[in-house]
């Protein structure tokens, strides 16, 4: 069981060179998720916000909720700065695969759904 939160922040100590000043915002509940690998989350958290860190200008937003009994993290920003690329899934599917976890796009947004832990996945 990891707590969503600290391995977000560790996620952002990682990206914090490309980031360039910019604000990182993070809007959640304490969550806490079934993901025993500490280092396939962490890749797969650098992986899905430095999208939005490639993809928006300004402020990006990285806001978690509860969906579905899962905890589905999505990043936007203020303003696309170039066209929003897809994942590269392969570089990262034995990761998601170890996480049962899943990513895509909603047009410039990008997210990850991983299942919660114990009382937190009730809905």
């Amino acid at each position: 069981m990891l707590n969503l939160l600290e391995q977000i922040r560790a996620a952002l100590d990682t990206l914090e060179p490309r980031l360039d000043g910019r604000i990182v915002d993070v809007e959640m509940p304490r969550l806490f998720v079934e993901a025993g690998d500490v280092d396939a989350m962490h890749r797969v958290l650098v992986a899905v916000i430095g999208r939005g860190v490639d993809s928006y200008a300004g402020t990006i937003t990285v806001r978690t909720v509860k969906w579905r009994g899962k905890a589905r993290l999505e990043v936007t920003g203020e303003a696309v700065a170039s066209d929003a690329a897809g994942f590269d899934e392969a570089a990262i599917a034995d990761d998601l695969a170890v996480l049962a976890g899943a990513v895509g796009t909603d047009g410039p947004v990008g997210w990850l759904a991983v299942p919660l832990a114990g009382e937190n996945s009730a809905e």
